[in-house]
């Protein structure tokens, strides 16, 4: 394998190297993973100090004791039977939530049976307290290296939430660090310090009332005052009211508005909460790894600001270096999304004809399109995704294109012929789902954002022909030598639109340098839009309409939106 300093630097020396061979081997793990569960190798980071950091934590004789201690205390017991296995993982995943999350008082209890565990539990929380310090001295050196990308200011204005403050309602999915749990948020919208009702409306209509250094009212208007002054001094005189209508205008109404008392009203919202696995706190290694990308997708998504990229909307009170403890873990809020993701629609298509027979349909290039234009926004921010897969792309309540899971996605480093050690400013680090790496990712041979642009070629390519991409393919060694090495791609069929199939082809394309921008896809896939709409242009014809027969069949199963 090819040293850091002696990797290329252009785009071109990559695909070169792709045709000679001088690669890396995937691992066997890593692509029979699937399509759903991402790999990093954690030995190759695109920040040097990182490294470094990384290195030196691993290496600490204290924290390798307590990581060797933790290993033999999860070794399997004389029956067979791992009691990290004992714990289901929506029960155990509860460990690191808030005391109200479904069974967690079944994973206290079960800790709490014997000295033996209770040690455990002070190894876990000491190996936290490690992995803590190491989050937060990486993700201070992410906000300096990836100063152009990340901002302090937004990071620490992401709200902050105790553990007590969710309602954990039901467990939505894991990945390979993280777990996902909906939870309900009180979320006040006025607080002690919140003006009234009166205030606001007189901060945005003005003060209306008559103002002493204006200028002097009209006569008519001095009448009116003087009849009023009489009024008041028959009130004084008299201690009564004249028997007279009271005058009251608009502008007095609001000369002296009623102060309200403050209040602080709540709503409850629902959330996505993001925590770590508690499976992963066993190995130190994917601890470290774990925490980081977590801390490192909340800078990430306190910068984004677009409609088809998931939001952040609050995080973890307190310091870092204290919140990766066994039973107050990290965690991030994140908008609430629909359970399928574009990888169900895909295997829902497959019901109608209008998506196996005659796709792709309108329904599929417009999510297309919103995919493209969420990764053309992260590249103007100089963002590679490196995990672009139909798993994580969601859709939320209104339909809307989401992309999230982003602890893969990093800043590229800055394009510097000064750095001898990486002048092309290029990403190393071997990480995402094989089945959609570029073969520059696959190979660490270096890359960009033109890494992305492989990956959307091929999702693309499958919400085409909804078929699983390179499936032919059992064993890792097969599926390099095919793929990485000699450039073998998925067929595509004749009756799609003649601009699809050549935009497809360039994203796949073996060179980097030869794929598209995703700027360009966007204008592709709105012509070919427009050609699916009964439109001009797009190099295609226009596809039948869908038969009354297949409406109907649509509307009584229940999948009306999928037609779009």
């Amino acid at each position: 394998m090819m040293s850091f300093a002696s990797r290329p630097a252009a785009d071109d020396n990559a695909g070169f190297l792709c045709e000679i061979g001088e690669v890396a081997s995937i691992t066997a793990t890593a692509f029979c993973g699937g399509d759903t569960d991402s790999t990093r190798h954690a030995t190759i980071k695109s920040s040097p100090t990182a490294q470094k950091l990384r290195s030196s934590i691993t290496k600490n004789s204290s924290f390798s004791k307590l990581a060797s201690k933790i290993a033999t205390k999860t070794k399997t017991s004389k029956s067979g039977v791992n009691k990290s296995d004992l714990i289901s993982p929506a029960t155990a995943s509860s460990s690191a939530l808030p005391s109200s999350a479904p069974g967690n008082n079944i994973y206290t209890s079960a800790h709490s049976n014997g000295s033996s565990l209770h040690g455990q539990d002070s190894l876990h929380s000491s190996l936290a307290l490690e992995v803590g310090k190491s989050a937060h001295e990486y993700l201070e050196e992410c906000l300096v290296t990836e100063v152009s990308i990340l901002d302090r200011d937004k990071f620490n204005a992401v709200p902050e939430y105790h553990k007590d403050q969710l309602n954990i309602a039901e467990h939505l999915g894991k990945g390979s660090y993280s777990d996902v749990f909906e939870v309900a948020v009180n979320v006040s919208i006025f607080d002690e310090k919140s003006d009234s009702i009166d205030d606001l409306f007189i901060e945005r209509m003005g003060d209306l009332s008559l103002s002493t250094t204006g200028p002097s009212p009209p006569a008519h208007q001095k009448k009116q005052d003087a009849n009023v002054k009489v009024a008041r001094d028959d009130i004084t005189s008299t201690g009564r009211r004249p028997h007279r209508a009271r005058r009251v205008n608009f502008t007095s109404s609001v000369r002296q508005p009623v102060k309200r008392p403050n209040r602080c009203d709540e709503r409850q919202v629902i959330y996505a909460m993001k925590c770590l696995r508690p499976q992963i706190r066993s190995d130190a290694e994917q601890f470290i790894i774990g925490a980081e990308d977590l801390v490192h997708e909340t800078a990430l998504l306190a910068t984004l600001d677009h409609p088809n990229i998931i939001k952040v909307h609050g995080r973890a009170a307190g310091k870092l270096k204290d919140a990766f403890t066994l039973n107050d873990g990290y965690f991030i809020l994140l908008d609430r999304l629909k359970k399928e993701t574009l990888k169900d629609y895909i295997g829902d298509w497959w019901r109608y004809p209008e998506f196996y027979l005659h796709g792709p349909t309108v329904r599929q290039i417009d999510i297309a399109l919103s995919i493209a234009e969420a990764i053309s926004y992260l590249h103007s921010k100089n963002i590679v995704c490196r995990d672009l897969k139909p798993a994580n792309v969601g859709f939320d309540s209104q339909g809307v294109v989401k992309l999230f899971d982003f602890g893969f996605a990093m800043g590229l480093p800055a394009v510097n012929s000064a750095d001898k050690s990486n002048p092309a400013g290029l990403l190393f680090d071997k990480c995402g789902t094989p089945r959609y790496m570029s073969p520059e990712v696959g190979l660490e041979i270096g890359y960009r954002t033109e890494a992305d642009v492989y990956s959307y070629g091929i999702l693309l390519w499958e919400m085409c022909s909804l078929n699983k991409p390179f499936a032919e393919y059992k064993t890792a060694d097969e599926f390099e030598q095919a793929v990485f090495i000699r450039g073998v791609r998925p067929s595509m069929k004749k009756h799609w639109p003649r601009l699809l199939r050549e935009t497809i082809d360039k994203c796949w394309s073996k060179r980097p340098s030869q794929r598209p921008s995703m700027e360009s896809v966007e204008s592709v896939l709105r012509e070919v839009k427009t050609s699916l709409s009964g439109g001009e242009g797009g190099g295609g014809e226009r596809r039948r309409p869908y038969s009354k027969a297949t409406r109907r069949l649509s509307i009584n199963m229940g999948h009306g939106y999928i037609l779009g």
